[in-house]
């Protein structure tokens, strides 16, 4: 069974085979059971970088998932200063 979960830090899990899966901060994720073993996991848990559901609401796993990164997303302009009148 599939472990749910929502990342609070950036966080990669070692698999089995040696290949990591990363999990980017307020991401739903599915992780394979096999990331237990990985000693990051229990970390993440027991600081809270890592928050565990053992339920699943449909409507949540429905969502599109976003694909964005920090480097995708435009950096905001701050609005224009209006100069003062003399």
């Amino acid at each position: 069974m599939a472990i749910h979960a929502i990342a609070k830090r950036r966080l990669a899990f070692r698999k089995a085979d040696g290949s990591f899966i990363t999990v980017l901060p307020g991401d739903f994720a599915t992780l394979p059971d096999e990331v237990e073993k990985d000693p990051m996991y229990k970390w993440a848990i027991a600081d809270g970088a890592l928050v565990v559901s053992d339920k699943v609401s449909v409507k949540a796993a429905e969502l599109p998932k976003e694909e964005t990164t920090i480097e995708d997303k435009p950096a905001k302009k701050a609005p224009a200063k209006k100069a003062a009148k003399k």
